[in-house]
């Protein structure tokens, strides 16, 4: 026999939720939610050898002013190629195609940033015809040689690190 009452959370989920608000309930049980986010830079190099990167409005509280790769953070249940190309358009207002996967990078906790980042990079180029402008959380956007982004210093999200691990820089 069916119930025709909706599912409600309980009353101990809602406890939970107000002690521990990154939690989720599966099969009836309650998990904490990982402190681990994956992500999906963008590495986008042109027919000249730069590469784009935008830079992150000031008031942005991870990483604000900092010049970092388009992309971002996976959505549960989200495809990482879905991902870059989600990302990027929402960053740069333009459409992209994954050409290759790059090498897994991880980023521990630091002062700039209190979680555990696992970034799987995506080589992309823009469809043809995409014109780009910085949208979203991007104030700007350039194209940097390899020698302009080390004189640039750390990038958001220790990208720099990913840059020299994939020989960009």
């Amino acid at each position: 026999m069916t119930s025709n009452r909706k599912a409600r959370p309980n009353l101990l989920h809602k406890v939970v939720n107000k002690i521990f608000p990154l939690t989720f309930r599966l099969a009836g049980k309650f998990h904490l939610a990982s402190p681990i986010t994956t992500s999906a830079p963008a590495i986008i190099i042109n027919s000249d050898g730069y590469i784009l990167l935008g830079e992150r409005k000031r008031n942005h509280p991870i990483y604000g002013g900092y010049h970092g790769l388009p992309g971002g953070d996976t959505e549960y249940g989200e495809k990482l190629k879905d991902a870059v190309e989600r990302e990027v358009n929402e960053e740069i207002g333009a459409k992209v195609y994954v050409t290759r996967i790059g090498k897994l990078y991880e980023q521990l906790p630091n002062k700039e940033c209190g979680f555990h980042n696992i970034m799987i990079p995506h080589y992309c180029d823009i469809e043809k015809g995409e014109t780009i402008s910085p949208k979203d959380e991007t104030e700007t956007l350039g194209w940097f040689s390899p020698e302009q982004v080390r004189e640039l210093g750390p990038l958001a999200y220790q990208q720099h690190k990913l840059l020299e691990q994939e020989r960009f820089i």
